[in-house]
């Protein structure tokens, strides 16, 4: 509309002007610069428009940038650009709402996220209602954290997260590869175990495992691709670590049609993301040969029997209802073990075994 208003101005000032001097002009001539001039001016305009298309997606690469590196205020710097200079809302709503949110700014972002959640945008229809729950204090209805923000927040983590959580002794970890030890010596079977690492992060029981020896072959799990090459960069005795890697979810992985008989597996805190632990038991219970155990870790609740901690984005679980649950799908409880994570909070790690 600016640009065709800008075209009509122009010729309007020709057209006065081809009447003032039409005398003192060949009339011919006169029409043919008018013509040359506005050919002119509609491509200098049309070379404009290219441009500040070309500054419109380099201020939305630069936004993705930073939000996908965790710079969450250079983010919202740029997607705010975006909405003033170049009226765009949409999927730039939602991230602004998220980089708020994570910023634990939830009262700014409300607005953005209900913006977001009235367009016609369905990308990311499924996080914008997480968030809106999340901001406005309905956790009855979050049942799972959303995938993609669980795999962005590993992205983000991967690069440290050996410095930042493997760094302090007594990890869950380290008593997760003691408890499996153990069990697989007292069943006579200390060597040579297929183990199933499922969210494998960088690979910490993995090594474990396998440079002891307790595993013959790993295959690992994750859906954090920054997770996966640093598990695919890890060689015991100059061999991979790991023998297979997906990078997916845990669902797409229990789909496939695969060789799924494992002696070990394990489930480190990975029902964090989920509000019902009862699936994944039921699908690694179908995984395992019989005798086979799972370690599985999680965080305790101190107030219901599944609790979700709002500012951590994780669920939490009674240790009583974990350990109901994995009776009603048939595992027996080999063990229960308090343990401690490096932010502090308390666990329990369970070796559940199918019998």
């Amino acid at each position: 509309m600016v640009f065709s208003n800008f075209i009509g101005l122009i010729r309007s000032i020709f057209e006065k002007l081809l009447d003032k001097f039409k005398a003192s002009f060949g009339d011919k001539n006169l029409k043919e610069a008018v013509v040359d001039l506005l050919n002119k001016a509609k491509y200098e305009l049309i070379e404009v428009r290219k441009k500040m298309k070309n500054l419109e997606h380099t201020n939305y690469d630069l936004g993705m940038y930073h939000y996908n590196s965790g710079n969450l205020s250079d983010a919202i710097f740029r997607f705010k650009m975006l909405k003033k200079i170049f009226k765009v809302s949409g999927q730039i709503d939602y991230f602004i709402g998220r980089c708020y949110i994570e910023r634990n700014q939830i009262e700014k972002a409300k607005p953005y996220i209900e913006s977001y959640l009235k367009g016609m945008d369905t990308t990311f229809r499924e996080e914008a209602k997480y968030c809106y729950d999340l901001a406005y204090g309905r956790i009855q209805n979050i049942k799972a954290i959303p995938q993609s923000i669980v795999k962005r927040t590993f992205n983000l983590l991967a690069e440290r997260y050996d410095e930042i959580f493997f760094s302090k002794p007594n990890l869950p970890q380290d008593e997760v590869y003691k408890q499996i030890n153990a069990y697989v010596n007292e069943v006579g079977s200390p060597y040579g175990n297929k183990v199933l690492d499922l969210g494998c992060g960088t690979g910490y029981i993995a090594k474990m495992l396998k440079s002891n020896k307790v595993s013959g072959s790993i295959v690992g799990v994750d859906f954090s691709s920054k997770m996966i090459e640093i598990c695919k960069a890890l060689k015991i005795d100059h061999a991979p670590c790991y023998d297979i890697l997906f990078e997916e979810s845990f669902e797409s992985y229990f789909s496939k049609e695969i060789d799924k008989q494992f002696d070990i597996i394990i489930a480190s805190k990975i029902i964090s993301y989920f509000n019902d632990p009862l699936k994944l038991l039921t699908s690694c219970k179908e995984m395992l040969k019989t005798g086979g155990v799972i370690a599985l870790t999680y965080k305790v609740s101190s107030q219901d029997k599944v609790h979700f901690d709002s500012l951590f984005e994780e669920f939490q679980f009674d240790e009583a209802y974990v350990a109901k649950v994995a009776l009603d799908c048939g595992l027996s409880i080999k063990s229960s073990v308090d343990v401690k994570f490096p932010d502090g909070d308390n666990g329990k790690l369970m070796l559940l075994i199918k019998v």
